[in-house]
């Protein structure tokens, strides 16, 4: 299946942008939670902010090329397991179509 998921670059969009992805086909998605690791605020920083904002169906925004997000990602997966969340894709998590 071809892609049809989209996140805006910086999450900028506007109404006309929408229009037009969506006349090609593209639904346009957006996080929950903004882990903020682009700002490389520290990985205990990125966990309590993704752990204590986490809620059923949230999409976290990481940046692979964040340097505190690798450091981050253990625990943060271990404490969002802990609360009882379980991971996924979007399409698993919310019902799109």
């Amino acid at each position: 299946q071809d892609p049809y998921l989209f996140r805006p670059p910086f999450g900028e969009y506007n109404q006309a942008i929408l229009n037009q992805l969506a006349s090609l086909g593209y639904l346009t998605i957006m996080w929950t939670i903004d882990s903020l690791d682009w700002k490389n605020p520290g990985p205990d920083f990125i966990v309590n902010r993704v752990v204590e904002n986490a809620e059923p169906g949230a999409i976290i925004l990481l940046h692979q090329s964040a340097t505190d997000t690798l450091e981050a990602l253990e625990t943060m997966i271990r404490g969002l397991k802990e609360q009882g969340y379980e991971f996924g894709t979007v399409t698993q998590v919310i019902d799109l179509l």
